[in-house]
């Protein structure tokens, strides 16, 4: 009876560490201001449908088919160019921010936020499938992404 209570002490405390252990692993902190604001342009890149252009200045998506949208995209100075040195820029500043936080929990952070946001760019290569130039571009972040992760 005594070495069952020693056992059952002995499994509380291992069950104990192993929780503490897990709530540290989990408690890393507040997210610093750099990867908090990589990782949400990540994933508004990530939430692009086929067939959907970005409007980079008010932040919002717009369907590819339309001529009003078009004029107006116009209007904002929306152009390929802009959005493909925007994304090429965001894949930069996302390598170097990689490289800052390696081996730290928010790597991996960053990294599922860049693996969503390969889809994003893989969505607006089916948008862009008829302009070579920006398909070129955009299939370049795609594998520099691939080579990240």
């Amino acid at each position: 009876m005594e070495t069952e209570k020693v056992e059952d002490k002995i499994q509380d405390k291992i069950q104990d560490r192993a929780q503490d252990k897990n709530n540290e692993s989990n408690n890393i902190g507040a997210m610093p201001d750099d990867v908090s604001n990589i990782i949400e342009q990540l994933k508004f890149i990530s939430l692009v449908k086929p067939g959907q252009k970005i409007n980079l200045l008010k932040k919002t998506f717009c369907d590819s088919q339309s001529y009003i949208v078009a004029a107006c995209r116009f209007f904002d100075g929306e152009t390929k160019q802009k959005l493909t040195t925007h994304i090429k820029n965001l894949i930069s500043d996302t390598s170097n921010i990689l490289i800052k936080y390696k081996g730290t929990p928010w790597e991996q952070k960053i990294k599922l936020a860049l693996l969503a946001t390969k889809v994003g760019i893989e969505n607006l290569a089916k948008t862009y499938s008829y302009h070579p130039d920006t398909l070129s571009v955009l299939n370049t972040c795609i594998e520099n992404i691939e080579s990240f992760i």
